[in-house]
């Protein structure tokens, strides 16, 4: 496996996303024995920090051709209108 890169918590504990140097964020159900749900690929670049909203609804990702790509939980689908999410609240910066 590559090297992990940041590993978050969804606020409402639900969620653990990991971010790996292979350009994905893999995410895992935590109260189902962190059964993975899916992975989230797109980036071009090794996936350097992620993000979700405080409603642990979507997720961020920036990676290191400083692309941000923007995902719904837990469908790892990429959120392909990052505007509708500029006023989202996140929870860390």
């Amino acid at each position: 496996a590559e090297d992990v890169t940041d590993i978050k918590f969804s606020p409402n504990g639900r969620y653990l996303a990991v971010a790996s140097r292979e350009q994905c964020i893999d995410l895992y159900d935590v109260p189902y024995d962190f059964n993975r749900l899916g992975v989230c690929t797109g980036h071009s670049g090794a996936v350097l920090h992620i993000d979700f909203t405080v409603d642990s609804k979507f997720l961020r990702s920036s990676d290191q051709a400083s692309e941000v790509l923007y995902w719904d939980v837990p469908s790892c689908k990429q959120h392909g209108r990052g505007r509708d999410l500029k006023d989202a609240e996140w929870a860390t910066n």
